[in-house]
């Protein structure tokens, strides 16, 4: 995880930087829709973000990602480790993770 610059520009910045730094064919970010699939507060920043990076690193493409499920994924997954024997405390640990 890379630590926050504080604004759009250095987000964009930063993330042009790792892109270039680490050869990338395509940048991914994920789009934090509602669950009704209407785009959010930070959707639109996010869409900001995508658009400014776009043009920093073009031609590699950015695309957006859709993040509604990605979380209740996460969820399951951590559930099924845990019932088929794995750790329940590492799983809860991880679930806790920001």
């Amino acid at each position: 995880m890379l630590a926050h610059p504080g604004d759009e520009a250095g987000v964009v910045a930063r993330l042009a930087e790792v892109a270039r730094g680490r050869g990338a064919t395509v940048v991914v970010l994920g789009d934090p829709k509602h669950l009704s699939g209407a785009v959010s507060a930070q959707s639109r920043v996010v869409h900001r973000v995508r658009d400014l990076l776009a043009a920093a690193i073009a031609p590699v493409p950015v695309v957006l990602e859709d993040e509604r499920l990605t979380s209740v994924d996460a969820e399951q997954q951590l559930l099924a480790r845990a019932c088929a024997g794995g750790s329940t405390r590492r799983a809860r640990s991880t679930r806790s993770r920001p």
